[in-house]
């Protein structure tokens, strides 16, 4: 599992560089053809929220449902998700599970000591899970899947 979560955390590390450098912001959709644009509202343009640093029209680029996903996953949205994807990690690795040869005693009872494996295999499945959207790089490994 530590490779895998080596390899996750470069791939978010490289998402958060790329969202940084995008500008690091929210971005929202508008229309500045309302009414004078036959096609409208297909021509809806991407724009910064707190800048106009970002503007990209519609003009035979993308259509008012691409532009919306386009702002949905503005850099601001994608620097959450990785802040989740890393908690989750943290969770994970911090998490007591098995770290003790069997029949050794750590102070945990049975049950307790159960308790954790599970949480730490369900854990270690949502890591799988999330890690998985990077499936497609060059780096991903077959004994990583689920």
């Amino acid at each position: 599992m530590d490779g895998l979560i080596a390899f996750w955390r470069n791939r978010l590390d490289e998402r958060e560089k790329t969202a940084q450098l995008a500008g690091g912001g929210e971005w929202r959709t508008e229309c500045e053809c309302e009414g004078l644009c036959e096609d409208y509202p297909s021509c809806s343009v991407v724009v910064g929220v707190k800048s106009n640093d970002i503007t990209i029209y519609a003009e035979g680029g993308h259509d008012a449902n691409q532009a919306d996903h386009i702002a949905a996953n503005d850099p601001k949205a994608v620097l959450a998700d990785i802040a989740a994807d890393r908690a989750l990690i943290d969770l994970y690795q911090g998490q007591a599970g098995r770290d003790l040869p069997e029949g050794v005693h750590d102070g945990r009872d049975p049950d307790e000591q159960e308790r954790d494996e599970d949480v730490k295999e369900a854990l270690g499945e949502a890591v799988k899970i999330r890690a998985a959207r990077f499936s497609s790089h060059s780096g991903w490994r077959e004994e990583w899947e689920r």
